[in-house]
């Protein structure tokens, strides 16, 4: 439904507030992992992904620590995939990356497919990927690179890689995707129920 309302002003002291949140979960030790699978904290989680700014550092940090994203781990993907910005600390709003070469370590691979594979934590990493795209999409294809076509017949793990698609910064990212996925397209119709 259309509205005429005009959107209301965002006072400063939110966006400082915000940063608090976000300081206190990165801080908090292992605390941020155990929310990501809190029934009741991890909506919070998915709503502060979505409230912080796109490019900006405390959504890179914050999506970093969700996936166990080490700094490291991007360092090792903008070199694989011949640099670019969008994310990895900074946060700038530089070229999308493409996916890159060599994978991410596997105890990041893990966690990234477990919680695409989670109830819970499959909503932060659709949040993640269509709350900063040009930052997390390369990252998260990495981590999800070979399993994609098992992810897009999983009932949980079907709405990243919808997100991905969605979330895809340009057509040759969608084409990467497409790639892995399209062949198992008439399975997955053939699969629906109805």
């Amino acid at each position: 439904a259309a509205t005429d309302e005009q959107p209301r002003p965002v006072p400063a002291s939110f966006g400082r507030a915000l940063q608090r949140l976000t300081d206190a979960l990165l801080g908090g030790g292992g605390l941020l992992l155990s929310l990501a699978s809190h029934a009741s904290a991890s909506p919070v989680l998915v709503a502060l992904l979505g409230s912080l700014p796109a490019e900006g550092a405390a959504l890179d940090s914050l999506g970093a620590a969700l996936l166990s994203w080490r700094e490291g781990d991007q360092a090792r993907a903008d070199a694989a995939s011949g640099g670019g910005g969008g994310g990895g600390g900074g946060g700038g709003g530089g070229k999308p990356r493409l996916a890159s070469k060599a994978p991410p370590p596997p105890e990041t691979v893990e966690r990234v497919r477990s919680l695409s594979r989670d109830a819970l934590g499959s909503r932060l990493v659709e949040a993640l990927l269509l709350a900063a795209p040009r930052g997390w999409w390369s990252r998260v294809h990495a981590a999800l690179r070979g399993d994609l076509r098992a992810m897009a017949s999983h009932p949980l793990a079907n709405f990243v890689v919808q997100a991905l698609a969605a979330s895809a910064p340009r057509r040759k990212e969608l084409s990467l995707l497409l790639a892995e996925v399209g062949p198992a397209v008439p399975e997955l119709v053939a699969q629906r129920a109805g």
